[in-house]
């Protein structure tokens, strides 16, 4: 019941997608291998490719769509098989049939449950976490964790 549901929803969300801004697709029965795609506009894979992909658009990666290689784009929204490391300057989207192997690099990274996603994620948004101190002035508890120093498995009692 579920898995239709999430189906449903990733089919909504890829079709949601302005088929008048997409430049390129790579439709479904359609395998490329060993190219480097480049370009300015928007490209919506449903097939499969190998190699790398640069664009200043948009990358979408369908439920029947698969790619090999790197990725360097605006932002990206993976619903199928993606292997290699994608670096996106605004979003990357993880939508729930995503299967992911590598790395992503993004100012945003959104994973819906379910998504499967083996590797390195990198945020590059930078956040100044507070100070020991700034946290004792605005709280006033100035109280340490206390250290776990014994390192013995423990027996828990019958």
């Amino acid at each position: 019941m579920f898995s239709s549901n999430k189906k449903t929803a990733v089919a909504a969300s890829v079709s949601a997608v302005d088929k008048s801004t997409i430049g390129t697709i790579i439709a479904k029965g359609i395998s490329i291998e060993g190219g480097t795609l480049k370009g300015d506009g928007n490209v919506r894979i449903d097939g499969f490719f190998v190699g790398d992909i640069t664009v200043k658009g948009h990358i979408m990666i369908s439920d029947s769509g698969a790619v090999y290689g790197d990725i360097d784009t605006n932002s990206a929204l993976i619903a199928g098989n993606f292997k290699g490391n994608i670096k996106a300057v605004e979003t990357i989207h993880l939508a729930s049939t995503a299967v992911v192997e590598g790395a992503v690099e993004s100012k945003t990274v959104v994973m819906d449950e379910d998504a499967v996603f083996n590797g390195n994620c990198r945020m590059t948004t930078s956040v100044q976490l507070p100070s020991k101190d700034a946290v004792t002035a605005s709280t006033g508890v100035e109280e340490d964790f206390p250290q776990n120093t014994n390192h013995k498995s423990q027996q828990l009692p019958d």
